[in-house]
C-alpha cells in the first residue's frame, strides 16, 4: 500500500440486493402470521424448497416469493456489484453502501 493511504475498517454492511431478496419471504411470513398463524413449517419451507413432503411432489408455485428473489439478489450482487465495479466505485466515493 502506498505511503499515506489508509483503509478504514468499519462496520460490515450487508449488500442491499441480498437483503432485498429476502424481503418477499419475510412479507409472506408476516402475511401468513396475520392470517391466523403459521400452522406448520411446510407453509414456510415451500417458499424455499420445491418439494412438498405431504404430497411427495415437486411444486414450483411458491418459489417466486422465496427462493427466486434471493437468487436474483445474489446474482445482482455478484455481477452488478462485483463484475461491473459498482461496489468499488461506491467505496472510493465514501458511500457506505454495497450493491
Amino acid at each position: 500500500m502506498a505511503k499515506g493511504v489508509s483503509r478504514r475498517n468499519g462496520i460490515k454492511i450487508p449488500p442491499v440486493s441480498i437483503v432485498l431478496g429476502f424481503a418477499p419471504l419475510v412479507a409472506a411470513g408476516i402475511n401468513q402470521f396475520k392470517a391466523g398463524g403459521i400452522t406448520s413449517m411446510d407453509a414456510m419451507t415451500s417458499y424455499l424448497i420445491p418439494y412438498n413432503p405431504r404430497s411427495k411432489k415437486l411444486t414450483m408455485e411458491n418459489l417466486g416469493q422465496g427462493l427466486f428473489p434471493i437468487l436474483a439478489g445474489f446474482a445482482v450482487h455478484r455481477f452488478v456489484g462485483g463484475s461491473l465495479g459498482v461496489n468499488r466505485m461506491l467505496g472510493r466515493a465514501g458511500i457506505p453502501l454495497r450493491i
